[in-house]
């Protein structure tokens, strides 16, 4: 059985880049404010669909990091010579959703301050505000593709390895 060749490091860290850029750009050119009223109302909208994206990757992250245990486990009980390539793709995937789960806190503590209940807050906050939240969003959606395409990888790895030989 000829050995798989593991799948490099590039592949999902473009995507993710891709995902964040493009993601990016959309929030960029939805976010041309010009008034302390389109700043607000942006913000609002941004902060309620924020808060389901936020609890998404939460549970996506989390979900994740559970997976990556078990996958621990049956690549340890497993007979087949596993290699260390898979080890080191579980600890990035592990990493990689650690950082979206700790950042969609972030984002989900950020994204639930009351933004219609301040009154002398100056315009440019409102701004801040929205291009904070839409980065951090765009941040997250990277950092969930380039995890899912780390799965993909050590997923098709790991059954190239363990699939009996077809003749």
């Amino acid at each position: 059985m000829a050995t798989p060749k593991p799948v490099g490091k590039a592949t999902p860290i473009i995507g993710g880049v891709l995902t964040f850029v493009l993601f990016g750009i959309h929030r960029l050119f939805v976010g041309q404010i010009y008034s302390r009223s389109e700043a607000m109302s942006l913000v609002k909208a941004l902060s309620d669909s924020s808060l389901y994206f936020g609890a998404a990757i939460a549970s996506a992250s989390a979900t994740i990091l559970a997976l990556m245990l078990t996958m621990l486990g049956m690549m340890h009980n497993s007979s087949a010579d596993i290699g260390i390539w898979l080890f080191k793709r579980v600890r990035m995937i592990a990493w990689f959703a650690t950082i979206s789960l700790c950042s969609a806190v972030a984002l989900l503590t950020f994204s639930s301050i009351p933004i219609g209940e301040f009154e002398d807050i100056p315009t440019n906050w409102f701004v801040m505000s929205y291009y904070a939240i839409a980065t951090l969003m765009a941040v997250l959606a990277g950092l969930l593709v380039t995890s899912i395409l780390l799965i993909l990888g050590a997923v098709r790895y790991l059954v190239n390895r363990l699939a009996p030989e077809v003749e």
